[in-house]
């Protein structure tokens, strides 16, 4: 699925639609929902996670974890979502998988009430085999224009971006 976004502003919009949809999907049985989400630096990744989080929670500041490498965002006091924790990786820093480790990545992915949110999965090779979503940003005419490709294998988020007409605009 393809979409355009003309400004940081619709891209963060994106987000917060996204959001929206994703958590009316009920958690996989084994293990957490995880997007991976790819592109240059600047196309979009962290401007879509902060509009998918603040969705959840309007008052969280979001932020890259570059330097951290994650950072965890509690829904516990949000009755009305399923999901427990969202997770916001970003490993352009990280030279080896056994970084993740340290951060207990195995355990955020275990559990299916988390969602995971992954900037630079390429990073680590073995991430990409465990996405469920996988977006792609990248810049397109002039510096603010984004185009977002997602492809999944899951039907229940396939046609709920379906049913949602956003595909091509936003």
């Amino acid at each position: 699925m393809n979409y355009i976004f003309k400004s940081s502003r619709e891209t963060k919009q994106f987000g917060k639609l996204f959001s929206y949809l994703l958590i009316r999907i009920p958690p996989r049985k084994k293990r957490a929902r995880v997007i991976g989400i790819s592109g240059d630096l600047g196309a979009g990744k962290t401007t879509f996670v902060q509009g998918f989080i603040t969705a959840i929670i309007p008052r969280a500041k979001v932020t890259s974890p570059t330097f951290l490498i994650a950072r965890v965002y509690p829904l516990l006091a949000r009755k009305k979502h399923i999901y427990k924790n969202i997770y916001h990786l970003d490993l352009y820093r990280i030279t080896h998988i056994k970084e993740l480790q340290t951060i207990g990545f195995e355990e955020m992915i275990a559990n299916p009430y988390n969602i995971v949110l992954i900037e630079w999965p390429e990073k680590a090779k073995n991430i990409m085999l465990k996405t469920d979503i996988y977006m792609k940003f990248s810049h397109i005419k002039n510096e603010k224009e984004r185009a977002l490709l997602i492809t999944t294998k899951e039907k229940k988020i396939t046609t709920l971006l379906k049913k949602s007409d956003l595909e091509g605009k936003v």
